[in-house]
């Protein structure tokens, strides 16, 4: 698997690209930075973006609607927030993917 095998970002639709230096490649998003963790090959690099899997602090989702099901996780979580007179921190859904998890202020069914 090469770079032009690359499938869009899974959050802002935008094209991804393969990054390597002397040890790893990882792909990423050069407009929102989502990226993989690194890998010792390209091709694995490319098949875990493409795999579309999206982890945030044990939570997974995977699959071809792993983007939709974190956008929903992410709206979830802002509105519960807000609801609660607490302030939103993460002005974008990467951002909030990498923070740990504030269960206490989740509705019941995103828990």
């Amino acid at each position: 698997m090469s770079e032009a095998d690359l499938k869009p970002c899974p959050f802002c639709g935008s094209k991804a690209i393969l990054d390597t230096d002397l040890e790893e490649a990882w792909c990423s998003c050069q407009t929102c930075y989502a990226s993989t963790e690194g890998s010792r090959v390209g091709s694995r690099a490319v098949a875990a973006w493409n795999r579309r899997a999206i982890f945030r602090n044990g939570d997974r989702f995977q699959g071809d609607h792993a983007a939709d099901e974190a956008r929903t996780a992410f709206s979830a979580a802002r509105t519960a927030t807000l609801k609660s007179g607490r302030e939103w921190r993460y002005p974008s859904i990467v951002e909030w993917l990498l923070a740990p998890i504030d269960r206490s202020i989740m509705p019941q069914e995103a828990k």
